[in-house]
C-alpha cells in the first residue's frame, strides 16, 4: 500500500508538470489591467421644476412638470437597458418629495426601482433649498454658505429609499445612499465633514472639473479628496469620481467645454491611450454627467447618449487590447468596490493627485504627448476600427491630424487620401519622437502616433492665436513686475521663462536663428516694459507672449 501511495503521489507530479506545459500561461498584463470604467450619471433640479412651472407654487403646475421628468427618465433607462450600461441617479431633495406623494408615487416608485436596478444605489444632490415644513414648500436660500439645509435633502432622499424600495433598516438606507452632492459649504474641509457626518461614503463629481481648465480633461483615476478640488488623502473617508457634462455645458469652472459627440469620443480616445501604455494597475474611469431637465430642454441630449453608447459597445465595451479588456460598463457602486480592493492590494499608492492650480507638465499625471496633441481634437472620420488597428481622422481648431495605433506588432498604412503627396511627421505619443515619413508608405508599430504636416504639428501645440496653448501660472506675472521694477535681472527673468517653455507650460513657436550676443547687450527697453504692463494687466497674454518670442528669436531665451 505505501508503494501504490508513492506511484500515485508521483503520478499526480507528473500530470501537473504535463499540464504546465501544455496550458499557455497568462501574461501579466492580460491579469493585472482592469477595463476602463464607463460611468453614468444624472440628478435631478428642484429649481428646473419651478422654472418649468412658470414659478407658479401650485401643485397641479409642478406635478405635471415632474410627470415630464419620469417619462423622459424612462426612456433614458429604456436606452441605456438597450445597451447592458449603467446609469446612477442622485436625487435632490424637493424632487424626493414629490416621488413620495399619493398622488405621484404609482407612476414614480417604479421609475426608482428601476434606477436602483441600474446604479445599485440612490444619492442625494443638494442646492440648499430651504424646507418651509409643508408639502412642496420649499425656499431658496443661495445665500446661505454654511449648508445648513442639506439635512433635509438628505432626510427626502432616505424616506425615498425607505418606502419606494421597502428598506427599513438604518445602516442599509446609509447603505444606498451612498453618494452626496453638497455645493454648500463652500469650502472643502467643512463640506467634506459634513458628507462624513451624513453618513456618505463618496462625493460626488464636479469639482473636479477645474482640471479643464488646465489640461482639457477630467482626471482618469478616482481619488480619495483632499483639502482641494484635485488634492489626494489617502486617508480621507470620501471617494470621489469625475466626471464631464455631456449636456449643453458651456463653461466649466471657466473652462471652455465641448459636449459634442465627437469630443466625447476623443475623450475617450485619450483616456484609453494613457490605459493602453500605463504599467500601472489603476482604477480607469470615463464619467458623464447630465441632468433629468436636460433630457427634456436639450432633446439632442438623449440622442447623443444613444450614439455614443453604441460607438462604445461596438468598439471597445468588453473588446481586447493586447490581451486586457478596455472597457465595460459601470456604477458608482462597481467602482467604489474596486477601488475599496485596489487600495487593499496598493497600500499607500496614489490613485491621482494634482495640488497645483495651473498647468505644469512636469506635475501632469499623465502622458503629456497625448495631452499635447489631442487635447482640442473632435473625430471626424473612423478610417480604420478593427480588432487589431484603429486609425481616426481627427480636427484640431480645424486642423487635420490622424490618430493611428495597433496591437499588431507592424502594419503599413497608406494615407494619401487624407495628406499630400510629400513628407508628413509622424509624432510618437509615447515619447514625443518625430520622424519625417511618406503618406504612401507608414510603418506602424505597437505605439500610439498622430500624423500632420510639419507647420500644422506645431500649429496644434498652440492656441488660435499662433503663440501660447496654456494658462500662466500666477507667479510669473510677479516675476515679470519685479524685472519690470529692476529688483530682479535680466538672467533672473530669463530662467523663469526657459523653465515655463521648457515644462511645456507655454509652447511658442521659434527660430533657428540664434545669434550669440550677450543678454545685457541685447534687452530692449519696450520688452521690460511690456512684463511691467502684463503684470499689471494693462496689455493681453498674447502681447506678452510676443515680446517672448521676439527673445527667443534674437536667440535670449533659448527653447
Amino acid at each position: 500500500m505505501h508503494v501504490n501511495l508513492e506511484m500515485k503521489f508521483l503520478l499526480c507530479i507528473f500530470f501537473t508538470l504535463t499540464l504546465l506545459l501544455i496550458v499557455p500561461t497568462v501574461s501579466a498584463q492580460e491579469s493585472t489591467k482592469d477595463p476602463i470604467n464607463i460611468v453614468f450619471e444624472i440628478h435631478s433640479h428642484e429649481d428646473k421644476i419651478i422654472q418649468s412651472a412658470g414659478g407658479s407654487e401650485s401643485f397641479e403646475d409642478r406635478r405635471n412638470v415632474f410627470l415630464s421628468n419620469l417619462e423622459h427618465l424612462d426612456l433614458l433607462l429604456d436606452t441605456v437597458d438597450r445597451y447592458d450600461a449603467k446609469l446612477t441617479f442622485l436625487s435632490v431633495g424637493p424632487w424626493a418629495e414629490l416621488c413620495l406623494d399619493d398622488s405621484l408615487k404609482d407612476e414614480c416608485f417604479p421609475i426608482i426601482r428601476q434606477l436602483y436596478a441600474s446604479g445599485e444605489m440612490i444619492g442625494t444632490h443638494s442646492h440648499n433649498y430651504r424646507y418651509l415644513g409643508s408639502f412642496n414648500q420649499w425656499d431658496g436660500d443661495r445665500g446661505d454658505l454654511t449648508g445648513r439645509n442639506n439635512w433635509q435633502y438628505v432626510r427626502f432622499v432616505n424616506l425615498l429609499i425607505e418606502n419606494a424600495l421597502g428598506v427599513s433598516d438604518e445602516s442599509e438606507i446609509k447603505n444606498i445612499n451612498l453618494v452626496g452632492g453638497l455645493p454648500k459649504p463652500n469650502e472643502p474641509i467643512p463640506k467634506h465633514q459634513m458628507l462624513k457626518d451624513f453618513g456618505f461614503q463618496m462625493k460626488q463629481g464636479g469639482e473636479e472639473q477645474v482640471f479643464l481648465l488646465y489640461y482639457n480633461h477630467i482626471p482618469y483615476n478616482p481619488y480619495r479628496v483632499g483639502d482641494t478640488s484635485l488634492s489626494e488623502d489617502l486617508d480621507s473617508e470620501l471617494l470621489t469620481i469625475s466626471q464631464y457634462p455631456i449636456y449643453n455645458s458651456k463653461v466649466r469652472f471657466d473652462a471652455p467645454i465641448d459636449p459634442s459627440l465627437e469630443h466625447q469620443k476623443s475623450m475617450f480616445l485619450q483616456i484609453y491611450l494613457n490605459w493602453r501604455e500605463s504599467d500601472e494597475p489603476k482604477v480607469w474611469t470615463y464619467g458623464w454627467g447630465t441632468h433629468v431637465h436636460n433630457l427634456i430642454d436639450e432633446p439632442d441630449t438623449r440622442e447623443r447618449i444613444d450614439e455614443m453608447l453604441s460607438w462604445l459597445s461596438e468598439h471597445f465595451i468588453e473588446k481586447k487590447s493586447k490581451g486586457s479588456v478596455i472597457a465595460k460598463y459601470s456604477n458608482y457602486r462597481d467602482v467604489f468596490d474596486q477601488y475599496e480592493r485596489w487600495e487593499i492590494e496598493n497600500p499607500g499608492v496614489s490613485s491621482f493627485n494634482y495640488p497645483l492650480e495651473y498647468t505644469d507638465y512636469t506635475k501632469y499625471p499623465y502622458n503629456k504627448w497625448i495631452n499635447q496633441y489631442l487635447r482640442n481634437t473632435t473625430v471626424v472620420e473612423e478610417i480604420i476600427l478593427d480588432k487589431y488597428t484603429k486609425v481616426f481622422l481627427l480636427e484640431s481648431n480645424d486642423i487635420p491630424i490622424v490618430l493611428a495605433f495597433s496591437d499588431k506588432s507592424e502594419i503599413t498604412l497608406n494615407l494619401t487620401e487624407y495628406f499630400p503627396p510629400r513628407d508628413v511627421s509622424m509624432i510618437s505619443l509615447a515619447d514625443g519622437l518625430t520622424e519625417s515619413v511618406n503618406p504612401e508608405s507608414i510603418s506602424l508599430g505597437s505605439d500610439a502616433v498622430v500624423l500632420c504636416m510639419p507647420r500644422e504639428c506645431q500649429k496644434i501645440l498652440e492656441d488660435e492665436s499662433g503663440i501660447m496653448l496654456f494658462i500662466l501660472p500666477s507667479w510669473i506675472k510677479e516675476t515679470a513686475a519685479l524685472w519690470a521694477e529692476d529688483e530682479i535681472d535680466n538672467k533672473t527673468f530669463v530662467n523663469a521663462i526657459q523653465y515655463l517653455i521648457k515644462s511645456k507650460i507655454i509652447i511658442i513657436p521659434h527660430s533657428s536663428d540664434h545669434p550669440k550676443t550677450p543678454i545685457d547687450d541685447i534687452f530692449p527697453t519696450w520688452v521690460k516694459s511690456t512684463a511691467g504692463w502684463w503684470a499689471k494687466g494693462f496689455v493681453t497674454d498674447k502681447e506678452f507672449i510676443d515680446a517672448l518670442q521676439f527673445l527667443i528669436i534674437k536667440g535670449i531665451i533659448k527653447m
